[in-house]
């Protein structure tokens, strides 16, 4: 074999590699996000305690008797709504909770609100100094989705 068919074959290997590696990191953080049972729960506005926005994407989190809410909902059409339910006790106010969100690109990287490259958010909420849940959301499940139906139409040729 000639060099300009190593190289081309490598270069086809490194090509097949890099969609594994990207697929694996897709994978890993939709993989992430909290296993839900199939539950909505109704908020009030007056629940309300906390709320995110980048763009196109919003995070809110509300406190009712014994849970606290996230509904994770986008305007693009690559995104379906989420409902996280995390269990808490009673005594709770809150005004004692904490919401943090960091948006992330592809990779986990961490990116500003305003970034074009958002896929996936990551939420932590604190009582004090207690993280009560620590978890990743997709902002892709769509594409996600669609990639995979069109991984498995190219698998069946």
């Amino acid at each position: 074999m000639n060099n300009k068919k190593r190289i081309i074959v490598i270069r086809f290997i490194l090509s097949i590699l890099i969609i594994i590696l990207f697929s694996i990191i897709i994978k890993n953080i939709l993989s992430s996000n909290i296993e839900n049972e199939i539950k909505i729960i109704n908020t009030k506005d007056s629940q309300l305690f906390a709320s995110y926005s980048a763009k196109f994407r919003h995070i809110d989190f509300y406190k009712t008797d014994n849970n606290i809410i996230i509904n994770v909902y986008s305007e693009g059409n690559f995104d379906r709504p989420n409902q996280i339910i995390v269990p808490i006790d009673n005594g709770i106010s809150k005004e004692d909770i904490t919401a943090q969100v960091n948006w992330e690109a592809v990779g986990g990287k961490v990116v500003d609100s305003d970034s074009d490259s958002i896929i996936a958010a990551n939420i932590r909420i604190s009582y004090y100094d207690e993280i009560i849940y620590d978890g990743g959301v997709s902002l892709i499940e769509n594409a996600w989705e669609i990639w995979n139906n069109q991984a498995d139409k190219y698998n069946k040729d």
